[in-house]
């Protein structure tokens, strides 16, 4: 197992032992939710942001000029947004630093953490 990378039409596993260095990074970030917030650390985040527009479950963030943040309904709906942001860019300092992240209203995520500590440690005692 390895870094798998996409290189002249192919993929090519190459090992992490492999010592190579890369002189800079190119491209964008992926098309997909990159990370799953609680509600109260998301609305943390969008008290940042010079602008927030929208209303769902998922969101673009773009980190360029400033923070700003545009919620959808769907991931569907996120995805189409950030590859229009990649491909068109979001204003005259686009650094292309696109993301979408998925907002967990219930803060469910942290409430199965604490259940799996109880568990252990429950199974421990």
């Amino acid at each position: 197992m390895g870094w798998l990378v996409h290189c002249e039409g192919e993929d090519v596993e190459i090992p992490f032992d492999v010592d190579w260095i890369v002189d800079k990074v190119d491209g964008r970030l992926p098309d997909d939710v990159v990370l799953t917030m609680d509600k109260k650390q998301f609305d943390q985040l969008a008290k940042q942001a010079e602008w927030t527009a929208g209303f769902g479950n998922y969101a673009t963030l773009a980190y360029c000029r400033g923070l700003t943040i545009i919620k959808h309904q769907t991931k569907a709906e996120a995805i189409e947004a950030k590859r229009c942001l990649d491909y068109t860019g979001c204003g005259g300092a686009c650094c292309r630093v696109h993301l979408i992240v998925e907002i967990d209203p219930l803060n469910s995520r942290r409430q199965r953490e604490l259940e799996n500590i109880r568990r252990y440690m429950r199974r421990s005692r």
